[in-house]
């Protein structure tokens, strides 16, 4: 059987399939668009969907290898009323044996319990995650709560609990200068040499001035 879920950073919405076991095994790692193959009709139509010969099903996938699966059985996996994956059982081409109406049923339990799973999953990571991330805020702002700091060392103190708490590679500290024209650095952390002009006209171009101008995160 297998398991196709969605990809999150992909481009297009695909799917990709995660989990493959018996026949399957070779194929983990196969993506595909919503409408191309079993799985992707399930995902498209949100509803199950019974092969009995793949190798002759007119909407197989040509790049699949033949003379491999005879019947499927596939179902969606939801979250709400989202289509998140597809769960599919596979029978051999050398099996004689079909999924009727009781398999599907069955299927479609199943899908309905790992759903489920998938979903309690997703939330215990995103949870974990805004932990993490609400705990590295916290130790940041204890840093910058430091009383005595000049403007120099509270924009040092910045960019280094950045660099320290969320482990990005560079951090840069920009101001706008007494003329109103210029961003000057005032800090630097990070593993890259800054090297260069010290200040950046604001009407100039680049992401930095663009995101000043604009007041927005580019």
């Amino acid at each position: 059987g297998y398991i196709y879920l969605l990809v999150s950073n992909s481009v297009e919405p695909e799917m990709e399939m995660k989990v493959g076991t018996g026949l399957c095994t070779q194929d983990i790692g196969v993506r595909l668009q919503p409408g191309v193959g079993v799985a992707g009709t399930v995902w498209q139509t949100g509803q199950p969907l019974v092969v009995e010969d793949y190798d002759q099903w007119s909407h197989r996938i040509a790049a699949l290898r033949r003379g491999v699966y005879r019947s499927i059985v596939a179902a969606p996996l939801t979250s709400g009323i989202k289509v998140i994956g597809v769960i599919g059982l596979v029978h051999s081409r050398e099996s004689d044996q079909i999924f009727g109406k009781a398999e599907i049923e069955l299927a479609m339990r199943f899908a309905q319990l790992a759903s489920v799973a998938i979903d309690n999953a997703r939330s215990y990571t995103e949870s974990q995650q805004y932990a993490a991330e609400s705990a590295a805020l916290y130790r940041a702002s204890a840093q910058l709560l430091k009383p005595g700091e000049d403007l120099a060392g509270v924009a040092q103190q910045i960019v280094e609990s950045v660099t320290r708490e969320f482990a990005f590679t560079n951090c840069r500290l920009l101001i706008i200068d007494e003329t109103g024209s210029k961003l000057k650095r005032i800090a630097h952390a990070g593993q890259f040499k800054v090297t260069g002009v010290e200040a950046l006209p604001l009407d100039g171009p680049g992401l930095i001035a663009t995101a000043v101008r604009n007041g927005e995160m580019v």
